[in-house]
């Protein structure tokens, strides 16, 4: 005697929690990388105002010159 079980509603069930995982994993990563991009940007903000701001003194060029050799070693 063979039995046939058919068990539609829980394969569907199943393949919606899968579905629902990966949103949930794929649209965390959207979010961290979402992020990380916008603290890059942040940075190269910040770096472009540091660089295009004139010095008006020989103490601000060679501050602004020891930012820049720090910048080069990261």
């Amino acid at each position: 005697m063979t039995i046939i079980l058919r068990q539609t509603i829980a394969k569907s069930n199943l393949i919606a929690y899968a579905n629902k995982q990966r949103e949930l994993v794929i649209d965390n990563l959207v979010t961290q990388h979402w992020n990380y991009n916008l603290e890059i940007c942040a940075t190269f903000e910040m770096i472009k105002e540091r660089v295009l701001n004139i010095p008006q003194t020989t103490k601000e060029l060679i501050e602004l010159g020891e930012f820049i050799d720090q910048l080069l070693q990261v």
